[in-house]
């Protein structure tokens, strides 16, 4: 009797493994098929449009950091892969649009690839690991940034992702692997930056590894910046470093919408648009105070998570490309709230699209003229919905930190590990987070008089 019972439950286990491989299989084909359908009845507009025109800017031999400031923002391996779509379009005759977003569209199968394999080492079935894959690559924010918006954000996404995994795989042989992984996710947008003391402070790292790390991660970004930079480096720092973003979304593009619709004009009064740049300092306090908690105590996907929940509530420069970001890195985690946030980010973009650029919404399927001023209380509401749902779900992301820190996969780090300097970090911890903490607190306050400037300007 025993051994049948056995029997039976590797029967299950193997019929298990086979409905999840094949959940596996039916969502990447479905997410590809959505991807290519969106993508084949796109059209060139807004930043694919601007990024084919850098493209041919540079390969005309002209360096793009000798633009205007915000003009060419990227790093220059972004370069690279706009040049690339550009020379494949001249050469095939397929429109740039659809070969540019093959870039995000390679990338967004492999992260999904990724995290299967990385839920798979956690310990996860064959079955769970598939349905949190199909979860990313199904899902409704990476499709329209992807196919319908085309960035490079979903690459960065894709480098990110995959060294975080090959850290936590082998922190010991892998992680020069991990921080070069890294140096190219910075080397296509600036973002990932964000992730190198996460990953440098994982834990099982000598300090000699972890210096190390950090020289890897700068290498291609570093490499591939020095003949733009000694040929211009006022033009890089002013267009890469010096980049504040759009009020497109956020609590500045509610603001900003309150405002258009008592004056009729999108540009908010006096400085308040430069005023707001404050917000970095605010959004890189609570990063700070963040790093300060959890790095090397609680699972790297868990702290990527909470600081792009930060960037998304308290930064004032959001795009729409943005918001993917944060997508793979919650399924990692396992956080069932990233289904509400994809509806209610996906309600923001599409708000923001029938807004400002329909044709990215509807490619050459039909065309809304004249949508801007009619369409702009759905944007507001879209606004409204999307920060109070991050808002909602940072809190709650926080409350697990603190309350359910030792949930999940959450590494250990080995008792040969806990050396003088680990110990010297463990006691400075608090002083960290109490300088974080007064830094924020002081940050809010020019926010907050922004903010009362801007209700005084709406109540005259």
């Amino acid at each position: 009797m025993a051994l049948d019972l056995a029997r039976y439950a590797r029967h299950d286990d193997r019929q298990s493994d086979r409905t999840g491989w094949l959940i596996l299989v039916v969502a990447l084909v479905v997410g590809l098929a959505l991807r290519l359908w969106v993508i084949l009845h796109g059209v060139e507009v807004a930043d694919v449009q601007h990024l084919h025109g850098i493209g041919r800017y540079f390969l005309e031999g002209k360096n793009p950091y000798r633009l205007p400031p915000f003009e060419s923002n990227f790093p220059p391996i972004a370069l690279y892969l706009e040049a690339a779509a550009v020379l494949a379009s001249t050469a095939t005759k397929i429109p740039f649009y659809v070969l540019f977003k093959f870039w995000p569209l390679a990338s967004d199968l492999g992260t999904t690839l990724v995290i299967f394999f990385l839920l798979r080492q956690h310990g996860r079935s064959v079955r769970w690991a598939a349905i949190w894959a199909s979860i990313f690559i199904l899902n409704p924010v990476s499709i329209l940034i992807t196919a319908a918006h085309g960035n490079l954000d979903p690459v960065s996404n894709f480098f990110s992702v995959l060294a975080l995994a090959l850290i936590v795989w082998n922190p010991g042989r892998l992680f020069a692997w991990s921080a070069l992984a890294l140096g190219v996710a910075i080397g296509v947008k600036p973002n990932p930056v964000l992730l190198v003391p996460i990953l440098a402070g994982y834990p099982g790292l000598s300090v000699r590894n972890r210096i190390a790390f950090c020289a890897v991660c700068a290498l291609p970004a570093g490499l591939t910046f020095i003949p733009f930079f000694i040929d211009t480096p006022s033009g890089v720092i002013g267009n890469v470093f010096g980049y504040t973003g759009e009020l497109d979304f956020g609590y500045a593009a509610i603001v900003r919408l309150l405002w258009y619709f008592k004056t009729g004009s999108l540009n908010l009064p006096g400085t308040v648009p430069m005023d707001l740049s404050i917000t970095r300092l605010t959004f890189v306090a609570a990063y700070l105070a963040l790093l300060a908690h959890a790095t090397g105590r609680v699972h790297p996907a868990r702290i990527v998570m909470l600081v792009y929940l930060l960037f998304y509530v308290l930064f004032s420069g959001l795009s729409a490309q943005y918001f993917v970001w944060i997508v793979p890195f919650a399924v990692i985690v396992g956080d069932w709230l990233v289904l509400a946030y994809s509806a209610w980010a996906t309600i923001g973009l599409v708000g923001f699209y029938v807004f400002f650029w329909p044709p990215i919404l509807f490619g050459d399927l039909f065309t809304l003229p004249d949508q801007l001023p009619r369409m702009a209380p759905f944007y507001f509401r879209s606004m409204v919905a999307m920060w109070g749902g991050n808002v909602v779900w940072l809190v709650v992301a926080l409350r697990n930190l603190i309350f359910v820190e030792a949930e999940g996969p959450t590494p250990r780090t080995s008792p040969d590990a806990v050396g003088k300097a680990q110990k010297l970090v463990d006691r400075l911890r608090p002083f960290a987070i109490n300088i974080a903490g007064t830094i924020f607190a002081f940050s809010l306050i020019p926010v907050i008089r922004i903010v009362a400037f801007m209700i005084e300007a709406l109540r005259e």
